[in-house]
């Protein structure tokens, strides 16, 4: 993940972005996040507009990432 710059907001792009490196990041620790049990995790939305885009719920859609909605 990164540290987002200052003067810099999040858009629906910005966080697709984030969401792929996320996913990525998955794929690395799967492996032993299996054999610890831990590989059901779920994150929480808000309802800022960069997660509730079409194009960001398209993302989380191909990606197979689950998150609960606020």
């Amino acid at each position: 993940m990164d540290v987002l710059p200052i003067n810099k907001s999040i858009n629906s792009e910005y966080y697709c972005e984030q969401l792929d490196k996320l996913k990525e990041s998955f794929r690395e620790k799967r492996r032993r996040l299996i054999k610890s049990g831990a590989h059901n995790r779920q994150s929480l939305h808000d309802n800022a507009s960069s997660h509730t885009a079409n194009v960001s719920q398209q993302k989380l859609q191909k990606l197979r990432l689950t998150f609960l909605t606020h």
